[in-house]
């Protein structure tokens, strides 16, 4: 149900998707749907956060272990992504910034929990950075302004149909990371 849940609300958006459409989508019961989510539609959306969270932090790593510089990491990285999105033709964009926008504003729970998954990409990205030897403070700064930057070109390339926005990002941050070891 949650893999669903995560789908739809990459597909739809947090606020367009229903426990009607997650139990439609993974052929589960109704009442399963309610036994397996208590609290309802935020918990259900805790946990997409969650596992969203961690394909991302799992994807952060690989572009590192896959990389011999910061800037290949990095580059890497905004490549991994525009492969995702390609995949699901510009269908499937970020669970976390879909509930980010559409609930901080209504939903501390749910802007907490979006605001923890930026802070552990962030902080992912610059101890890989550290890795490849960039100085503790500019990781985190090359660190933020990566992570800001890759969302960024999701919703971008999902409007625009087109990985040109990640091509564009990994480019800016293979030259930040030259110039800023």
């Amino acid at each position: 149900m949650v893999a669903g849940g995560l789908e739809l609300v990459r597909r739809n958006g947090y606020s367009a998707t229903s426990f009607r459409d997650v139990w439609t989508l993974t052929d589960t019961p109704r009442g399963s749907v309610y036994f397996h989510f208590p609290g309802g539609k935020e918990e259900l959306g805790l946990e997409v956060i969650d596992r969203h969270n961690q394909a991302w932090l799992s994807l952060i790593h690989r572009a590192a272990d896959r990389s011999d510089s910061a800037g290949s990491f990095l580059g890497g990285l905004a490549d991994a992504i525009a492969v995702d999105m390609g995949k699901s033709d510009f269908e499937l964009g970020c669970a976390v910034q879909a509930v980010a926008v559409e609930m901080s504003a209504s939903s501390e729970t749910l802007r907490q929990a979006t605001a923890d998954c930026y802070r552990q990409w962030t902080d992912a990205v610059a101890q890989r950075l550290q890795d490849f030897q960039v100085a503790p403070e500019r990781s985190r700064v090359l660190a933020n302004a990566t992570v800001t930057a890759l969302t960024g070109a999701l919703t971008v390339a999902r409007s625009l149909r087109s990985t040109q926005p990640f091509d564009q990002v990994a480019d800016v941050l293979r030259e930040l990371a030259c110039a800023l070891r």
